[in-house]
Order: C-alpha cells, then structure tokens, then sequence
C-alpha cells in the first residue's frame, strides 16, 4: 500500500510523547511555532495539526484558538469512519500570527476512539493497513487544507493522551524531524522508551522501504543545564535512534 501513498511536498515535523501526560510537548510546538512564524525568521507561514482530544488541547489554547470553537483534525478524520458524523466537515485552517493551525476539532473522545476501532475492525484487524490509512488522510489534510497557505513546514503535536501506535506510525513514517520529549527525572524513562522504541521500529521499516531517514532528537524537558543525566541514562540502555538532544 505504500504505492499508493499521497505525496506530501512539505517538510513535517512531529513532536510527540508517550504514556504520562504533561511533559510539554504542546508548549514546545507552539513556542517552535511563534518561533519560526516570527517575522524576520525567514520560515514564513508555520502550518501545525493539533492531534489533542478536544477539550484537553494545549496547543490550540496556547495559539489563542478555543479548541472546540470549530471543525478540525479529528472531525476530519472520523468522517471517513464513524456513520453518524458529517460526511463532509468544514475544516478551515485557524490563521494566527504566521500560523495556520488545523485545531482539534469537536468530536468527543470516546467517539474518536470508536472510530479508531472501527476502522481497526474494517480492515481485519490489520495495524499495517490502518496506518497506512491513517497517513493518507492525514497526508490529504495536509495538501487539501494547508498547502494552499503555503507553509514552509508543517509541525504535528502528538500529545501522550492520544499515543496510539496506528497513529503515531502515521506521522512518524512522513516525518523528516522527530522530536521525542520527556520530562527530566528517571521516573519518566520507561515511558519515553516506549516512543523511542516505536520511532525505532519506523526508522527500520523506512530503511526496507528505501525512505529517507528522519532526525530523531530527544528533548528533556525541565532540567537543569548540567545537573540532569536523563540523555544519557536513556542512550545507556540502548536501541535510541537519537542523534542529538
């Protein structure tokens, strides 16, 4: 199926984070995103897809859209699958400072998560297929709704809450940045092994496929410059595709 995959001529960068919530991967993209949206930065517009569970998204907060005020990424999503939902949602880019941001959205999260089964269950139980799945739509959001703002790149905030692995391959596998962010303090390794162990896994089945190899950066978010060892505890036990942090 990977054939079959919707091109994306645009840069994207996927900032995301495993099992606890909080370790603040939603204020790192909009600080990124201010950042590089600046006028004078030279990066023009910053596309970014909030991927929160309504209410609970951060992001969209930070970037002074009300997260449930419009339509949005999982609107957009579970049309595809769930029967009672809009067929055809309007998905209009929220314009703020520089930023075309692609909100939430105002589904529920027990029906997103219906949706996602559902669509698990359609394609017979296969992960494989409702990832790749998953990556056309969010590649066709991406060239249908963002690309006509013209984005230099497009940030994708992968908030713990919604850590699905079906999803999280989605991203990863069109992703020429990942940045894996985990709050300094060992008792949050375990989690962040967990998202380096599945950005692994991509990185290998990207090799097989003959794809272009992502930069993978760890953040430690909450540390103290030289009084944090979290990095390196994290390389000494092994498998971390990072290459920098």
């Amino acid at each position: 199926m990977q054939g079959k995959s919707i091109p994306i001529e645009v840069p994207i960068i996927v900032n995301l984070a495993g099992g606890k919530g909080g370790v603040g991967t939603s204020t790192i993209t909009a600080n990124i995103a201010y950042a590089l949206g600046e006028a004078g930065s030279g990066f023009g517009t910053i596309g970014v897809i909030d991927l929160a569970y309504g209410a609970n998204s951060t992001l969209s907060k930070l970037l002074g859209v009300p997260p449930l005020g419009t339509n949005g990424f999982w609107n957009y999503i579970t049309a595809r699958y769930y029967p009672y939902q809009d067929s055809s949602p309007n998905i209009t880019p929220q314009l703020t400072q520089q930023i075309a941001l692609i909100t939430s959205g105002t589904i529920e999260a027990h029906r997103i998560d219906w949706a996602l089964s559902y669509v698990l269950s359609r394609m017979s139980n296969d992960p494989d297929q409702v990832g790749w799945a998953l990556y056309n739509d969010i590649a066709e959001l991406i060239v249908n709704k963002l690309l006509i703002h013209k984005p230099s790149l497009v940030i994708i905030d992968v908030p713990s809450a919604i850590f699905k692995p079906p999803l999280a391959w989605a991203v990863l596998m069109m992703s020429r940045i990942v940045n894996v962010v985990v709050k300094a303090g060992s008792t949050h390794q375990d989690e962040a092994m967990e998202v380096l162990g599945l950005v692994s896994a991509v990185i290998n089945q990207r090799a097989q496929l003959g794809l272009a190899q992502p930069d993978v950066f760890l953040i430690v978010n909450q540390a103290f410059p030289g009084g944090d060892n979290t990095a390196n505890e994290l390389k000494a036990r092994g498998g971390v595709p990072m290459r920098g942090h």
